[in-house]
């Protein structure tokens, strides 16, 4: 079957009477562009697309060497087809053939939709050109539908997903725009409501994304589910797990020849765009412009649409429809916008709670003290998965520290020093100028551990894979399970410490209203009852694992990072075996690294003033001062001889001083 052999779409008069009858008994609306939709098995479909859906599911008779590119409209379909069709069939066409077909042909006419092109226009279309193994075809059926029509069939489905706001911007600028004059034909706050509402294309979104999801879940061998935000962060990462998965692994030989960027490059939407088939040509079953597959594909981009409120809206609605879906699937560029609740948490722990002492910390949160440390419920049960589960390597490296003791600037330094040979600092495109340092250094118990009892570790695939922790290092040590991996931990003065607490803590990020006094936080600091303290506790436990194996725990200080930052970063390399060459250091490598990981150069950096966390909070409030001596600036007299009288108490004897 030759698609431009099609030159027009179903209409509805020219329906099939099963069609028409079965149409005529399910929910019925019109999306935000005034169009027909009907509702079958839970998804929103025009009447000519749902006999496309009907006719597949009848007649498709499929192969297990199939495979499906399936996703949500808007997604980033254009782009996984491209990177799928380059890596099946590499072999048949390098990515540097003159003639490749990608260099010729729209993606969407490589991999064409069962419902919306093959199945379309015919009850039973003509399938011999895709003699050849494996077949690749796409679709936006919903998880469930799909598998109706392949019967059982193990072939493969690659699914691609994406930040709901982002997804939800694209999408209007795609349904909602004509494509002749770029009349806008439904305004963004219309679409904005019915994609709230689920009446869209394909929709709802979330049951969309549910569906295959669950799917990854029961089976990953038949179901990969990929997410945007990590093709475009990690693409080298994920084309490699694209490719096990599809059952065609590079090789060695592959992998260092280059041609993983080859096909990256080849497939990459700014390439895809430039092309002139893409340019000027049309999608023959539609009529479609080509070029209207190609916009940004930026990840964020929704902020220039979204109002707080539409932000607030959609965030609430994500929240209700994918708690207990015990996922890691997050709707923002690393995790999902919202916090386990407490009737989230697993019977084990609830019953482990009941037996732990427990209190309020300054905020009013409910805490609970497990192996000498406060936590809240939800992160408790995250380090319990932890110690469960975590899987570690003797490479790995976890930056250690008690909240607001300087984990921001250590982890942008030691993310720095360890991929300098592939990021250099001086590299425009250098992965610190456009993510926060949390999200490049994920926590164990705040990030992987808090969603999943077992989270996908395999983005970490690349040595040395790196984590981070405010666990002490008694607990962290028991999810280590006697490895040899490198900790680095960063202390600092107790009493800059508690303000720079304090400042993080007790304010609503929204509104920077306080909701602690100064003076309560200092007393449940003193106390030790503060999220993840004592303090003293948490850094001895440190201090002495590193007098025990100076090879595995290097011990720093915030306040000599300052004052000798050189020396330090020097040191930090050689502990993890990266040391500065001589060249390195009489080029100004060191002082590079130094410059760019300054909390002064991350603070001015957009991400970090106007970015946010999965967790919600603002990249912002982790820059403030960053100063040693701030605390004379809060602290009483009284208040200072106070903390120091408990600190000569706690650390007496140990040999750490600050």
């Amino acid at each position: 079957m030759d698609e431009k052999k099609i030159t027009m779409n179903v209409r509805n008069d020219e329906l099939s009477e099963e069609s028409k009858t079965l149409i005529s008994s399910l929910p019925s609306d019109k999306n935000s562009t005034g169009v027909n939709v009907c509702k079958y098995q839970g998804c929103w479909y025009t009447p000519p697309i749902l006999q496309g859906v009907l006719n597949f599911q009848k007649n498709f008779k499929p192969q297990d060497t199939d495979i499906i590119v399936a996703s949500f409209p808007k997604c980033g379909t254009t782009w996984l087809k491209a990177l799928i069709f380059a890596v099946v069939r590499r072999s048949k066409h390098p990515s540097h053939d003159d003639h490749h077909p990608l260099l010729s042909d729209n993606p969407h006419v490589l991999s064409p939709s069962l419902e919306m092109y093959l199945y379309l226009c015919s009850e039973n279309p003509d399938l011999t050109k895709f003699s050849s193994s494996s077949r690749l075809f796409s679709t936006h059926m919903p998880s469930h539908t799909l598998q109706e029509g392949l019967k059982g069939s193990t072939c493969k489905i690659v699914y691609m997903s994406r930040n709901v706001k982002d997804t939800l911007v694209s999408y209007w600028h795609f349904f909602t725009k004509k494509q002749t004059d770029d009349n806008i034909i439904s305004s963004v706050e219309d679409t904005f409501e019915m994609f709230c509402r689920g009446v869209n294309f394909f929709g709802p979104f979330w049951d969309h994304v549910l569906s295959y999801w669950r799917g990854s879940l029961e089976d990953p061998n038949h179901v990969l589910f990929m997410k945007f935000e990590e093709m475009k962060e990690e693409p080298r990462e994920q084309i490699k797990r694209l490719a096990e998965f599809l059952g065609c692994p590079f090789t060695k030989e592959e992998e260092e020849s280059g041609l993983m960027d080859e096909i990256i490059d080849l497939c990459s939407l700014r390439n895809l765009s430039s092309l002139e088939i893409n340019k000027t040509g049309k999608l023959h079953s539609t009529g479609r412009e080509n070029k209207t597959f190609f916009r940004k594909g930026e990840v964020g981009d929704w902020k220039n649409y979204l109002t707080p409120e539409m932000e607030n809206k959609i965030d609430m609605i994500i929240q209700e429809k994918l708690q207990n879906s015990e996922s890691l699937f997050v709707m923002d560029v690393k995790k999902m916008e919202m916090n386990l609740r407490i009737e989230d948490l697993n019977e084990e722990t609830t019953t482990l709670i009941s037996s732990l002492p427990s209190d309020k910390d300054f905020t009013g949160k409910n805490i609970c003290k497990y192996q000498g440390c406060w936590y809240t419920h939800n992160v408790l049960q995250a380090v319990l998965n932890f110690q469960k589960s975590f899987k570690p390597q003797d490479t790995d490296i976890i930056v250690a520290s008690f909240p607001k003791c300087g984990t921001t600037w250590l982890k942008a330094l030691t993310f720095a020093l360890l991929h300098r040979s592939k990021q250099p600092s001086h590299d425009d495109d250098h992965p610190l100028l456009s993510n926060n340092p949390h999200v490049l250094v994920p926590y164990f118990e705040i990030d992987l551990y808090y969603y999943s009892e077992n989270p996908e570790l395999t983005k970490f695939s690349s040595s040395p894979r790196l984590f981070s922790t405010h666990m002490p290092s008694h607990t962290l040590q028991e999810g280590l399970k006697g490895s040899t991996c490198k900790i680095l931990y960063i202390s600092r003065n107790v009493k800059d410490t508690l303000v720079s607490y304090w400042h993080f803590f007790t304010k609503k990020q929204t509104d920077e209203k306080i909701i602690s006094s100064f003076e309560d936080t200092f007393e449940m600091f003193c106390r030790g009852v503060s999220i993840f303290g004592p303090f003293w506790d948490h850094v001895l436990s440190y201090w002495r694992g590193s007098l025990e194996d100076l090879n595995h725990v290097l011990f720093m200080k915030f306040e000599e990072m300052k004052a000798e930052p050189r020396d330090q970063i020097k040191k930090l390399a050689e502990f993890l075996g990266c040391p500065f060459t001589e060249e390195e250091e009489e080029s100004g490598s060191v002082d590079e690294i130094i410059d760019l990981c300054s909390l002064r150069n991350l603070s001015s950096l957009e991400i970090n003033k106007t970015g946010k966390l999965n967790s919600g909070r603002e990249n912002k409030t982790f820059f403030r001062k960053g100063e040693v001596g701030d605390w004379k600036n809060y602290l009483t007299p009284e208040m200072e001889n106070k903390i120091d009288m408990i600190i000569q108490e706690k650390l007496q004897n140990s040999g750490l001083k600050f």
